[in-house]
């Protein structure tokens, strides 16, 4: 939904597509949560009109949100166990020195932002 909304800034209206490593493991999960989501919220139904599953070895963006998440896990992991644990050098490049980083959605956090989100859906 964020995402959505930063898009939004520009455009209200245009279609959206989501690109996915076809990682045989993961890739069908993708499918079915973003039509979970289209079932639940308007505006996701409204702008999301293409999932696509593609190599990254061949799309060098699905490559590089791969790098992010495991240097972003492998840094939340470790930060689990010792809070000053150092951003390595390929996170640093990849967040912009941190300034982009991920962040780290526990449940509770995934809770509160659902809450703030307005329920319009009939869905069960």
């Amino acid at each position: 939904m964020r995402g959505i909304e930063k898009t939004e800034i520009v455009d209200k209206c245009s279609p959206l597509s989501i690109v996915v490593d076809d990682d045989p493991e993961f890739a069908m999960g993708c499918y079915d949560y973003v039509n979970q989501l289209k079932r639940e919220f308007p505006k996701v139904r409204e702008r999301v009109h293409s999932v696509c599953f593609v190599n990254d070895e061949s799309y060098s963006g699905v490559q590089a949100a791969d790098m992010l998440a495991w240097e972003a896990r492998r840094l939340m992991v470790e930060r689990k166990k010792d809070p000053k644990t150092p951003m390595s050098e390929l996170y640093q490049a990849l967040t912009l020195y941190g300034t982009h980083q991920p962040h780290l959605y526990t449940a509770e956090v995934l809770d509160a932002l659902r809450a703030e989100m307005p329920r319009t859906s009939t869905a069960p």
